[in-house]
């Protein structure tokens, strides 16, 4: 009884934890996208005479 207790917690951890890990790598995605557009049109802006 308490090896099935063991193995059904172990899993719940390791189900909540995926789905964190997962959660934590669609922020980080989302991060690097909003800063590749941010770094793309900060440089259209410079080469445009945008200077000050």
């Amino acid at each position: 009884m308490a090896d099935e207790t063991k193995e059904l917690i172990k899993e719940a951890i390791k189900e909540w934890m995926d789905e964190k890990v997962l959660q934590f790598g669609r922020w980080s995605l989302m991060t690097l996208a909003c800063s590749g557009i941010f770094a793309l049109v900060y440089f259209i802006m410079q080469m445009g005479g945008f200077h000050k």
